[in-house]
C-alpha cells in the first residue's frame, strides 16, 4: 500500500527486502533528485526503539538517500521519536491520534 502512494505521486518504486528478519530496506523510491529509504517493522507485541531510527538514518547517510520513511502497525517509543525530530526521517505509527 506504501508502494503504491508513493507511485501515485510520482515516485518509481523498487521493492527490496520480503518477509525475512533483515532489518534492511523494503522499498526505495525515487522521484527526480529525491531518493527515499523506506523499512517497515512489523511489530505488534514490541515497541520501535531508537536503534531502529539510528540504523534507518546510517543506511540514509552511508547510502546516499535524501530522506527516510519508517513505517509501522505497532507504535515507536517517545524516544525514538524525538531522535528522529530534525532529521529528513518521517515516521508512521499504527497510532489513530
Amino acid at each position: 500500500m506504501v508502494g503504491e502512494a508513493l507511485r501515485r505521486k510520482g515516485y518509481l518504486v523498487k521493492q527490496r527486502g520480503g518477509f525475512q528478519r533483515d532489518r534492511g530496506t523494503d522499498l526505495i523510491a525515487e522521484r527526480g533528485r529525491e531518493k527515499v529509504i523506506v523499512q517497515f517493522k512489523h511489530w505488534l507485541a514490541w515497541k520501535v526503539h531508537e536503534d531502529a531510527v539510528k540504523i534507518l538514518f546510517a543506511d540514509m547517510t552511508t547510502q546516499g538517500f535524501t530522506e527516510g520513511w519508517l513505517v509501522t502497525c505497532g507504535r515507536f517509543t517517545d524516544y525514538a521519536v524525538q531522535w528522529a525530530k530534525g532529521k529528513p526521517i518521517q515516521t508512521a505509527d499504527g497510532s489513530l491520534s
